[in-house]
């Protein structure tokens, strides 16, 4: 829980550290609480008043003089009725200061779980587990600050990975946590504050346009793409010595579909006449959804692939027939 400043010298008088909304750069501010018991009422309650940096006119609209005067009006006011005691509590929790952790789960549970594939989900998880709450989650949603932003990707950077990688000799471990990363880190940030602007929680995102202090450069591994003589010998190999995978690699060379559209393929989805390839959704980790984009797309499907697909359809149809 965020930490509570008392008022010295003004009982029932609180206030938690913020920023001034919409300041840039953000500026310090107060905001104000009190807490107090109505008149009958065994429960004390606390209700948000106002922040510091509020204003009527050139003067300040709440100062703790003032906050304590408000705590007094409620406290010796006349009894007040059960509904509106109802409608303050409610308000009350409404106003109730959200932390970062408890806002990040309530996104997590609701815009990505719902519009997002299974995948994504699992990469915002794995960010948010590893490398954002362990420093955000008590955080007050609407305290967290540009700087906090920046001094979290700079540790990053520096700390490197929390469970350091074994490369492909297994002796070595890399422990190192590349730029790129870190700017996903941040883009997650970004997007749950975009949702907390949506939701009227917070004025503006201090996790905006990470490239001006996080440099990714070029990346670490450039692709080798295969030369078209060494794909033909990669194709004859395969046919020659692994018959039963070489059409799907044969599919995965004459289309450039990715692996998980492949292996979600369906003898539905080839128009034999048209000569072209429906691709309507795609498999990751055990779990069918739609393709990348979200929408179906059409590849063309060359004479060779065709044949090629034909015998393997024909091939299957044989080998049901003989367990028969």
């Amino acid at each position: 829980m965020p930490k509570r400043n008392r008022v010295e010298g003004y009982s029932g008088v609180w206030y938690l550290d913020s920023t001034v909304p919409g300041s840039d750069p953000p500026r310090p501010d107060k905001v104000y609480y009190i807490t107090y018991r109505i008149s009958g009422d065994r429960k004390s309650r606390d209700e948000k008043i106002g922040r510091d940096s509020d204003r009527v006119g050139r003067a300040k609209k709440w100062t703790p003089d003032k906050v304590a005067a408000e705590r007094l009006n409620r406290m010796t006011g006349t009894t007040t009725p059960k509904a509106e005691v109802r409608r303050q509590d409610a308000e009350a929790e409404r106003n109730k200061p959200i932390t970062f952790g408890v806002y990040a789960e309530r996104w997590m549970d609701g815009h990505v779980s719902t519009n997002l594939k299974p995948s994504t989900k699992a990469g915002y998880r794995t960010l948010l587990g590893s490398y954002i709450l362990p420093t955000l989650k008590d955080r007050i949603l609407t305290g967290v600050t540009r700087e906090e932003i920046k001094d979290l990707c700079f540790s990053l950077l520096q700390e490197g990975r929390i469970r350091p990688k074994t490369t492909e000799d297994k002796k070595v471990k890399d422990a190192t946590l590349s730029a790129r990363t870190v700017v996903y880190v941040v883009r997650t940030i970004s997007a749950i504050y975009n949702h907390a602007i949506e939701d009227g929680i917070v004025q503006n995102n201090p996790a905006l346009r990470p490239g001006r202090f996080i440099k990714t450069g070029p990346r670490r591994e450039k692709v080798d793409f295969l030369k078209p003589e060494e794909g033909n010998l990669v194709l004859q190999t395969a046919e020659t010595h692994y018959g039963r995978i070489f059409p799907l690699l044969m599919t995965a060379m004459r289309t450039g579909m990715r692996q998980g559209e492949i292996l979600a393929l369906e003898w539905g989805d080839i128009d034999w006449r048209g000569n072209f390839i429906e691709v309507r959704r795609s498999v990751t980790k055990g779990v069918t959804g739609t393709p990348k984009s979200g929408k179906s797309r059409r590849v063309d499907m060359s004479d060779r692939l065709k044949a090629v697909l034909q015998q393997h359809q024909a091939r299957m149809k044989a080998e049901v027939c003989s367990l028969l």
